[in-house]
C-alpha cells in the first residue's frame, strides 16, 4: 500500500468517523426537546443505527479500511428482546453490533466517556458506563440494564470487560448473566470474527492491513430458565462463544496455509 493510499485512507476513514460523531450529535439536539423520553429514546436509538449502519457497513468498507463478509444468524436473534453477549477483540466490535441490533442500550468502560458520542450517549440515551468491577458497581449497572431491558429493548454486553489480547476467549463476567437470571431476558451469544487482527489491544497500527474480513455470527439463544444459577448460563455461553471462535481461527489458519502453498507453486 503505497503512502498516498495510506493517507488517504486515514484522513477519510478518521475524518469521516469524527464528522460523523459531530453531525450524530448536532441531529440528536432536536429529538431531546421531545415531550417524552419514550419518544426520545426510540428516536436516538434509531438515528443511532442508521449512522453506524452507514459508517461501519458501507462508509469504511467502501474505503476498504475492512470487509464485513458475512452476518449470520440475526433474523433468528431478533425474534424476541434479547441480552446480547460476545467476544471482544477489537475495538470496532460495539459499533458493528449496535449497527445491526435496533433498539439496544450497551454497557461500555466508563474510560470511553471521553470519547465525543459515547460521553454523549452515557448522558442522555442507554450507554451504561462500568466504573469497577465492585459488587456495588456491578449491582448499580445491572439495575440501570435491567431498566433498559424492562422497557422493550436490548442490551449489549462484553462479558469479558475489555478486550481479549489473543485469540482465545478471557473469562467472562457475571453481570450479563445475572442481569438475564433477574430478568428473565435470554441470552444470545455472538462470535465477531475478523482474519487479521484490527484495532486489537495494545495495537499500534493507525490504519488496519489489507484485506481485514469480519464475520458476524449469532447462535442459538440460551433461556436463564434452563439453568440453576448465573454461573451456569455464563458458561453454557462461553463454551458457545469459545467453541464457534476457535473453529473459525483454525478454518482461518487452514485457509492462509493453503494461500501460501499456491504462491510457492
Amino acid at each position: 500500500m503505497t503512502f498516498a493510499v495510506k493517507s488517504f485512507k486515514f484522513i477519510a476513514g478518521y475524518g469521516g468517523y469524527i464528522t460523523s460523531n459531530i453531525v450524530f450529535i448536532l441531529c440528536c439536539l432536536p429529538i431531546l426537546l421531545l415531550p417524552s423520553k419514550k419518544m426520545r429514546s426510540r428516536a436516538i436509538s434509531h438515528l443511532m443505527r442508521v449512522f453506524l449502519h452507514f459508517i461501519c457497513y458501507f462508509y469504511l468498507p467502501a474505503l476498504g479500511i475492512y470487509k464485513v463478509a458475512e452476518v449470520r444468524g440475526l433474523k433468528e436473534a431478533l425474534a424476541q428482546r434479547s441480552v446480547f453477549v460476545s467476544n471482544h477483540s477489537s475495538l470496532l466490535d460495539s459499533v458493528l453490533l449496535l449497527g445491526i441490533i435496533p433498539m439496544s442500550g450497551i454497557v461500555v468502560k466508563s474510560q470511553y466517556a471521553a470519547w465525543l458520542a459515547i460521553g454523549f450517549l452515557i448522558r442522555v440515551f442507554d450507554f451504561v458506563a462500568v466504573k469497577s468491577p465492585s459488587r456495588e458497581d456491578t449491582a448499580r449497572v445491572v439495575a440501570k440494564a435491567r431498566e433498559i431491558v424492562s422497557e422493550g429493548k436490548n442490551m449489549i454486553v462484553f462479558p469479558e470487560g475489555t478486550r481479549s489480547p489473543s485469540k482465545r476467549v478471557m473469562a467472562f463476567y457475571r453481570l450479563a448473566f445475572k442481569l438475564s437470571m433477574e430478568s428473565g431476558e435470554r441470552i444470545v451469544p455472538a462470535v465477531i470474527f475478523s482474519n487479521k487482527p484490527v484495532f486489537e489491544k495494545g495495537g499500534k497500527r493507525l490504519i488496519p492491513p489489507a484485506g481485514v474480513e469480519f464475520r458476524i455470527e449469532f447462535l442459538p439463544a440460551l433461556y436463564p430458565g434452563d439453568f440453576k444459577h448465573a454461573d451456569d448460563l455464563s458458561n453454557a455461553a462461553y463454551r458457545a462463544i469459545s467453541k464457534r471462535l476457535a473453529v473459525l481461527h483454525e478454518e482461518n489458519e487452514k485457509k492462509l496455509e493453503a494461500q501460501g502453498k499456491c504462491r510457492k507453486m
